[in-house]
């Protein structure tokens, strides 16, 4: 899994740091009574009359963000004209690349919303074509608080052995998103943040980890929402514990200083691996 970077053949950007990003107001854009559910009337569609180059995002104006959701770029481009990449940001940063279709954020992976902080968020998809032509979509969205009840943040650290990789090998294949090798084995760093997201790197580091994790806890069911690629340094580098790697559902549990995470699903080995265990703190 990471011994190297499963092959992609989309590029990727990704501009600045992600917590603390600056809050945009919402003039002139409604809210929505339900997370993830949009109010908005009108589609989030720009054109460019010169290229005739249509742009629709999936996130619509309006829309009120509390859960992930698959963000993606819509492009309709005439006969002729040569669609080069398609740029997602952030409050007007850079955050994600895709030159092939579908031209979906981290990757097709989640967009999760929360660790940008609640308030009024600027999303805008941004197709660029050959000849240099930028038609763009726009949404002003509504990042929702994040839940109550998370994990105590942190830094935790245990040893990961061949016989967590051997618990795991019962679902370690391709139906699950399992690729190359199985994780490496030795000491583990888990830093819980009061973001909702998670990091996890193997000691030494690689060129390839941290990994991101973003969180929720309710009560003491702890669900992981997949890699966000797009927190990553070096995303064109980034490694993911498996392909595609889907959302899991764990159960936490604190004694003292000792932090337990047990599986509930069984949806990526690789990432069972490492994050169940006992995890002592400091």
């Amino acid at each position: 899994m990471n011994a190297s970077p499963p092959t992609r053949s989309h590029r990727s950007a990704v501009v600045g740091v992600v917590l603390g990003l600056p809050i945009l107001g919402l003039a002139g854009c409604g809210g929505g009574n339900d997370a993830g559910a949009s109010t908005a009337d009108r589609p989030s569609t720009s054109s460019s009359p010169s290229a005739a180059v249509t742009v629709t995002s999936s996130i619509k104006p309006g829309t009120v963000l509390g859960q992930p959701v698959v963000w993606r770029a819509d492009v309709t481009a005439p006969r002729g004209v040569a669609i080069d990449h398609v740029d997602f940001l952030v409050d007007g940063q850079v955050r994600w690349t895709e030159d092939s279709e579908p031209y979906e954020f981290n990757e097709g992976g989640l967009f999760v919303p929360w660790p940008l902080g609640a308030g009024a968020h600027q999303l805008v998809v941004r197709a660029v074509t050959a000849s240099g032509n930028k038609p763009e979509a726009t949404a002003v969205v509504q990042v929702q608080k994040a839940s109550p009840g998370r994990l105590p943040a942190g830094s935790y650290h245990r040893t990961m052995t061949r016989t967590d990789i051997a618990r795991v090998a019962a679902y370690r294949d391709a139906a699950h998103g399992a690729f190359g090798d199985p994780a490496q084995t030795g000491p583990w760093v888990m830093k819980v943040d009061s973001a909702g997201v998670i990091t996890l790197d193997v000691v030494p580091p690689t060129e390839y980890d941290p990994f991101y994790e973003p969180y929720r806890v309710s009560g003491k069911k702890l669900t992981l929402y997949g890699p966000a690629l797009w927190l990553q340094p070096h995303p064109d580098q980034a490694s993911v514990f498996c392909e595609p790697e889907a959302p899991s559902t764990y159960a936490w549990s604190v004694r003292g200083s000792a932090l337990t995470i047990r599986s509930v699903t069984r949806e990526c080995a690789d990432r069972d691996s490492i994050v169940v265990g006992t995890w002592q703190r400091g």
